[in-house]
């Protein structure tokens, strides 16, 4: 049924799929710490218990951090590695793309407001 509705409206791609020819997509980044994208990987978690986080510096290709704990979904965990990268840099990015940044950025901006 997916498939069909694949074929009716977006023929192109799954021709692309099927010879794996996906094309890249650019984005622009000003420099160093301008973006940072962050990803969780629940490929281990059903098997092993264990799950991934991941925060990468897309311009310099560096991994800002690479955690592996046995949740990834408790959003003050993620705030709590955001908030440890921020501090060792001295700063922090200006654009985070993820989907839990905003609670990132909320959570970051109530610890600025109440330190401890």
């Amino acid at each position: 049924m997916v498939l069909g509705h694949l074929h009716e409206t977006e023929p192109d791609a799954v021709k692309a799929r099927r010879v794996r020819r996906f094309h890249r997509r650019w984005f622009h980044a000003a420099g160093v710490n301008d973006v940072w994208v962050q990803d969780q990987h629940d490929k281990w978690g059903p098997q092993f218990g264990l799950w991934l986080h991941n925060n990468t510096d897309p311009f310099m290709g560096y991994n800002n951090w690479l955690k592996v704990w046995w949740t990834n979904k408790n959003p003050r965990l993620i705030a709590s590695y955001y908030i440890e990268t921020v501090r060792a840099y001295g700063g922090e990015s200006i654009i985070l793309k993820s989907l839990d940044s905003a609670i990132i950025e909320a959570y970051y901006s109530h610890s600025l407001d109440n330190p401890e």
